[in-house]
């Protein structure tokens, strides 16, 4: 659904707008591509799929990138390197900038990245969730995607 269609059925009672952020990837595309398919990592995927899952019900993805802020997953880009921190990174008055055009600043945020990009988005929302905060490291980052990935799914079976 778009965000005026959200903003629509907010109108009507329903909830607050559901947003998923991935942050980007290292590993991408050597080519001009769409958001949705430059990061080819395996956390990145992992995080995406997790996002997927937790938007069963409708609510949007977005991606999270150093270089470009919150991007659609159709928007083409180049592939660049840069990482969140980094001298010609984005920072988080860009970003606020780009929720705020977008209408969606009162969504209910999830973010599905590494810490540096979990602050990054916090700026913008500050009561987000991050499920993936105080991991020990990739693995168990990994892991806890993984555990969301199967609630979701049985809680989506149980509703259905």
């Amino acid at each position: 659904m778009t965000e005026d269609g959200w903003e629509r059925a907010r109108a009507e009672g329903a909830g607050r707008f559901r947003i998923v952020v991935v942050g980007c990837g290292k590993a991408k595309q050597d080519r001009r591509v769409t958001a949705g398919v430059m990061y080819v990592g395996t956390f990145h995927g992992s995080c995406r799929e997790t996002a997927k899952a937790l938007l069963q019900d409708g609510g949007r993805q977005y991606i999270l990138s150093a270089a470009h802020g919150l991007l659609d997953l159709s928007t083409q880009i180049d592939p660049y390197d840069i990482t969140v921190g980094d001298p010609g990174s984005v920072s988080a008055d860009f970003v606020q900038a780009q929720v705020w055009e977008r209408g969606i600043e009162s969504a209910e945020v999830t973010v599905l990245a590494g810490s540096k990009y979990v602050a990054l988005a916090r700026h913008s929302w500050p009561d987000l969730q991050a499920p993936l905060a105080g991991a020990g490291g990739i693995g168990e980052m990994k892991q806890r995607l993984s555990q969301i990935r199967l609630a979701a799914r049985a809680e989506a079976g149980q509703e259905r």
